[in-house]
């Protein structure tokens, strides 16, 4: 950014300046009394330029104070999936953040070495959400980027994640968490994921029993249960056993039975 003292007194010589909460420097005046720097931020946020002229009897002024706020070009990117343990067959959600909105018109990401993805930004808030599928134990990164209208790229950001090893659980007639299916409707529910090597699962709803479903060849097993009470939630807790004796973390799928209607 370019700034120009202009002399509020005649006869200025020189300007005393700070920059940024910078050591003070001193710039001559040219001919018609001005002078002009330059500065380039090393940081975003609010910041301010200070200057004082000095006359060629060196008379000071008082001293002017200049705001001006800087913004991060760089993309912010944030998740609720951070406490979560699930793993392989999970999507997780994540927002990129920019305080260039307005500007920016898509992101470019790329999960670990994937293939570079583009996708527009939104245009009613400053975050944009993107679907990331689990597809890797372990510490996984986003590599995101933003570009302007006129071409122009921001740093990557680099975001890591944790993806845990908890069997992937899903049911068309109870979804996880949603109101739906009534009592005397039966669910199947089928387990697959977390991690490679899964050989069997074991099952249980709210306290009852444990019971155990051995895996296909893919690594897959599904169950059938079927609610005795309509409006209440039921706890399916699934653990996955790989050949070595391992087991994987707990997966809890949260069974929201309505009334059928």
């Amino acid at each position: 950014m370019t700034f120009t003292f202009r002399p509020g007194l005649p006869d200025v010589a020189s300007y005393r300046y700070s920059l940024g909460g910078a050591d003070e420097q001193t710039i001559a005046a040219g001919p018609d009394g001005t002078a002009t720097v330059t500065y380039t931020p090393s940081s975003w946020g609010y910041n301010d330029v200070r200057v004082t002229s000095v006359g060629t009897d060196g008379t000071e002024s008082e001293l002017r104070i200049a705001p001006f706020s800087v913004r991060d070009n760089r993309v912010s990117v944030y998740s609720t999936y951070d406490w979560s343990r699930v793993g392989i067959g999970w999507t997780g959600y994540f927002y990129f953040h920019t305080q260039m909105f307005g500007e920016v018109t898509e992101y470019h990401y790329r999960v670990n070495d994937g293939p570079e993805q583009v996708l527009p930004a939104s245009t009613e808030g400053t975050s944009t959400r993107v679907a990331v599928p689990f597809e890797r134990n372990g510490t996984n990164t986003i590599h995101v980027r933003s570009r302007t209208a006129d071409g122009e790229f921001s740093p990557v950001t680099d975001f890591e994640f944790t993806v845990g090893n908890a069997p992937y659980v899903v049911s068309a007639q109870y979804p996880d968490g949603t109101w739906s299916g009534g009592a005397g409707v039966p669910g199947t529910f089928e387990f697959s994921g977390g991690t490679p090597g899964i050989v069997s699962f074991t099952w249980q709803i709210d306290d009852g029993p444990s019971t155990d479903v051995p895996a296909d060849s893919q690594g897959k097993a599904s169950i059938t249960f079927t609610p005795a009470q309509n409006f209440q939630t039921y706890t399916l807790s699934v653990t996955g056993h790989k050949a070595d004796g391992t087991d994987t973390d707990v997966t809890r799928y949260y069974i929201h039975v309505s009334n059928g209607g």
